[in-house]
C-alpha cells in the first residue's frame, strides 16, 4: 500500500513539475512577480501533486466502478424507456456541476454583455451533454456507425457556424470542450464500458470508446442554437485575479464538487440495492475511493484557481507587452506542458492500454495529445496576434478530421475523439485560456474564446495522422511464408516496433 501511494505521488510530481517549472522560471526571469506570488505558486504546485495523486487513487476504485455498475445495470433491465431517462439524467447531473464548466461559465458571464448569469450557460451546456450521452448509448446498443454520426454532427456544427454571430462562435466551440473534466470523464467512459460489456460480453468493448467525443459535440450545437437568439459582445477584463483566500476557496470547492458527487453516489446506491448486489466489503471500497476522489479534486482545483489562473493572465499580458511574437513559441511550450497534468487523460490512457492489451502504449497517447495541444495553443496565439477569427482554423481542422475518420480504423477513430475531449480540463480553462486572454488585453483582440476548442481539435487530428501512418506501415508488413499481408494485422500497433 505504501509503495503504491509513493508511486502515485511520484507520477503526479512528474506530470505537474514541467508546467510549474516553466511558470516559475517565467516569473523569476521574465515576468515581474512578488516573493509572495512565487511562494503561492510553490504551495499550489504541491497541492496539484497531492490532489492528482489522490484523484488517480480514488477514481480507479470509485468513479469507474460506479459508471460500469450503472451501465451494466441499465442494460440488464432491457427497458428502453429507463435507459433513455437515466442517460438524460446522468448526462445532465454529471455535467451541471463539473468544476471546469463552472470556471468557464464564470469567465463567459463576466466578459459577455449578453449573459450575466452563469447558470444559464451551465444549464444549456448540460442539456447538450445529456442529449449527446443518450445518442452515445444508442450507438453502443444499436451499433450505429461512429464516423457517420460524427459526420452528421459536425456537419450541422459547421453549417450553423455560418449563421451564428461570429463573435460567439469561439464560445460555442469551447462549450463542447469544457464538459470533459476530472469527474465526468471516468464516469462517462466507464458507463460505456458497462453497457458494452453486458451487450457484447467483451467481444466489442471498443464500442465503449467514442462516448467522450460524442458528448463534446452536443454542447456546441446547443450553444450555437442558443446564440442565434443572443445579442452582445465580449470584453476582456482588465485583470484576472483571485479575491478568495485558501479557506474560502476550499469551502467553495467542497460545496461545488459535492454537488456532483452526491447525485452520483445516490444513483449508485439505488442500482446497488435494486439491480446489482455487490458484497458489502466491495461497496465500502467504492465509498472510500469516492471520498478520496472527492478530496483529490477539491485540492487540485484550489491549487489551480489560487495561483495558476491569475498567473496565466499576468504572464500573457506581460509577454505580449515585451514582444508580441513571443506568445507563439511560449504558447507552444505551455500547451505541451499543460495537458500532461490533466487528470482525465490519466484515466483514458490506462483504459486504452487495457482494452488493447498493451498494443497502444499510454505514453504514446500522452505524447500525441501533448503535441496536438501545443499546436492548438500556438494557433490560438496566431489568431490573437493577427486578429483572426478562430473559425478559420476550426472549420478546416474538423473537416479534415471527418475525412480521416473514414480512412482510419474504427478503434483509432473513437480513441482519437476521446483523446481530444480529455485534453481540455482544469489546466486548459484555468491557465491557458487566461494566458490567451492576457495577450488579448494587450493586443486589443476581442476575446480568447475558441482556444479551448482548438485544444480539443488538434489532439484528434494528431492521433488520427499517427494512426494513418501506422496503418499504412502495417499494410506493408507481409507474411514471409506466404508473401501475403497478414489478415490479423488490422489493429494499429503503437509499440514503435515491428511485430
Amino acid at each position: 500500500m505504501i509503495k503504491s501511494a509513493l508511486k502515485k505521488f511520484k507520477d503526479s510530481f512528474l506530470v505537474v513539475a514541467p508546467i510549474s517549472l516553466v511558470i516559475f522560471l517565467l516569473c523569476t526571469f521574465v515576468v515581474p512577480t512578488s516573493a509572495s506570488e512565487k511562494i503561492n505558486l510553490i504551495i499550489c504546485c504541491f497541492m496539484l501533486i497531492v490532489g492528482l495523486a489522490l484523484f488517480e487513487t480514488g477514481a480507479n476504485s470509485s468513479m469507474s466502478v460506479i459508471g460500469e455498475t450503472i451501465g451494466s445495470g441499465l442494460c440488464r433491465t432491457k427497458k428502453l424507456w429507463l435507459i433513455v431517462l437515466s442517460s438524460l439524467a446522468i448526462g445532465f447531473i454529471v455535467t451541471f456541476a463539473e468544476p471546469d464548466l463552472q470556471v468557464f461559465a464564470s469567465q463567459v458571464a463576466s466578459s459577455f454583455s449578453g449573459i450575466s448569469n452563469k447558470w444559464i450557460i451551465v444549464s444549456i451546456i448540460s442539456l447538450g451533454v445529456a442529449i449527446s450521452l443518450l445518442l452515445a448509448v444508442f450507438r453502443i446498443i444499436f451499433k450505429f456507425d461512429y464516423s457517420i454520426l460524427m459526420l452528421i454532427s459536425y456537419g450541422l456544427v459547421i453549417a450553423l457556424s455560418f449563421f451564428v454571430p461570429q463573435n460567439m462562435v469561439g464560445f460555442a466551440f469551447d462549450s463542447g470542450s469544457v464538459t470533459t473534466g476530472p469527474i465526468s470523464v471516468p464516469f462517462i467512459i466507464s458507463l460505456g464500458f458497462g453497457i458494452s460489456t453486458v451487450l457484447w460480453r467483451n467481444k466489442k468493448q471498443e464500442d465503449a470508446f467514442g462516448t467522450i467525443g460524442l458528448c463534446s459535440v452536443g454542447p456546441i450545437l446547443a450553444c450555437m442554437i442558443f446564440c442565434l437568439f443572443l445579442k452582445g459582445d465580449f470584453n476582456v477584463a482588465s485583470s484576472s485575479t483571485v479575491s478568495l483566500n485558501y479557506l474560502e476557496l476550499f469551502l467553495k470547492f467542497f460545496k461545488e464538487v459535492a454537488i456532483v458527487i452526491l447525485p452520483i453516489l445516490i444513483i449508485f446506491l439505488i442500482f446497488q440495492n435494486t439491480m446489482i448486489k455487490y458484497p458489502k466489503k466491495f461497496v465500502l471500497k467504492v465509498l472510500v475511493g469516492l471520498l478520496i476522489t472527492y478530496f483529490g479534486v477539491v485540492i487540485f482545483l484550489v491549487g489551480i484557481n489560487q495561483s495558476y489562473l491569475p498567473l496565466g493572465f499576468k504572464i500573457g499580458k506581460e509577454i505580449a507587452g515585451i514582444n508580441k511574437y513571443l506568445i507563439i513559441p511560449l504558447g507552444f511550450l505551455l500547451g505541451f506542458c499543460s495537458v500532461i497534468a490533466e487528470p482525465a487523460l490519466s484515466v483514458l490512457k490506462v483504459q486504452i492500454s487495457q482494452i488493447t492489451k498493451g498494443k497502444i502504449k499510454p505514453f504514446v497517447i500522452v505524447l500525441c495529445t501533448s503535441l496536438g495541444v501545443s499546436a492548438a495553443v500556438a494557433s490560438s496565439s496566431i489568431c490573437v496576434l493577427f486578429n483572426v477569427n478562430c473559425i478559420y482554423f476550426l472549420i478546416p481542422i474538423y473537416s479534415l478530421i471527418i475525412l480521416l475518420s473514414f480512412l482510419n480504423s474504427k478503434l483509432l477513430n473513437v480513441i482519437a475523439f476521446d483523446a481530444g475531449g480529455v485534453a481540455t480540463g482544469a489546466m486548459s480553462v484555468s491557465f491557458i485560456l487566461p494566458f490567451i486572454s492576457g495577450t488579448c488585453f494587450v493586443l486589443g483582440a476581442s476575446s480568447g474564446f475558441g482556444t479551448v476548442a482548438l485544444i480539443a481539435a488538434f489532439p484528434i487530428l494528431s492521433i488520427q495522422i499517427l494512426g494513418l501512418i501506422f496503418k499504412i506501415k502495417t499494410l506493408k508488413v507481409k507474411d514471409t511464408s506466404t508473401g501475403r499481408i497478414k489478415k490479423d494485422q488490422t489493429i494499429v500497433d503503437f509499440n514503435w516496433e515491428e511485430e
